[in-house]
């Protein structure tokens, strides 16, 4: 970061510069480079480097100062390389101004600016994306809730099928059960039927045999 701080030419010398930070006073060394026509930040992050830069111009006849304000954040991590001060030249103070000037204007990072539109957009097209996850996930609880209603009716209808399939099973069971038994009654009627006959064909046969006449 690059904050100019230039006095013109044609001025009262000696010029004398100081930087300071939120009110102390900025030597150099560390990442501070004191020069000539400004203050030079190596390495400079915003989370060590923010706050309220000013440089102070003086000479024999009076001085003024200018602002340069690092904000907290920026928008790609490292400020831009040059920064501008923010406003016009301060009024002197209590003494005529030297002769000369800050020369800096205010002016905004364009980078900066299309940087903080394109993140925006971004945050943006991922709100919406959400809003349709939502509306998405709402219709497919919808349609679980109805085709768990429709399983529920369909198994409650298999359940009363299968109990009536099973009284039905029964019965029949039950009407086997009494055809086999009335098969057996007819089966042992047969035999005793058979055994009369042979029976009174047997005492025929005697009767014959005999001379006894037949019943």
């Amino acid at each position: 970061v690059l904050m100019a701080c230039r006095a013109q030419d044609g001025g009262v010398l000696p010029v004398t510069r100081q930087w300071y930070r939120d009110g102390s006073m900025v030597r150099d060394g560390g990442a501070y480079r004191v020069m000539d026509d400004g203050l030079k930040i190596c390495g400079a992050r915003p989370e060590t480097h923010a706050g309220l830069h000013t440089c102070r111009v003086s000479n024999r006849i009076g001085f003024t100062t200018k602002n340069f304000t690092l904000p907290p954040t920026s928008c790609t991590g490292m400020w831009v390389k040059e920064i501008q001060a923010d406003g016009g030249i301060d009024q002197p103070h209590t003494t005529p101004p030297p002769s000369g000037s800050i020369a800096a204007t205010a002016k905004p990072s364009q980078q900066c600016n299309d940087v903080i539109r394109t993140m925006q957009a971004t945050i943006d097209a991922q709100a919406r994306r959400m809003a349709e996850l939502k509306t998405g996930m709402k219709k497919m609880e919808a349609a679980m809730r109805t085709e768990k209603s429709v399983l529920a009716e369909r198994v409650a209808a298999l359940s009363g099928n299968l109990t009536e399939c099973g009284g039905k099973l029964r019965a029949a069971s039950r009407q086997s059960s009494e055809q086999r038994s009335c098969c057996r009654q007819a089966a042992e009627a047969d035999i005793k039927h058979s055994a009369c006959q042979k029976l009174i064909s047997r005492m025929r046969e005697l009767m014959h045999g005999g001379g006894v006449s037949s019943i």
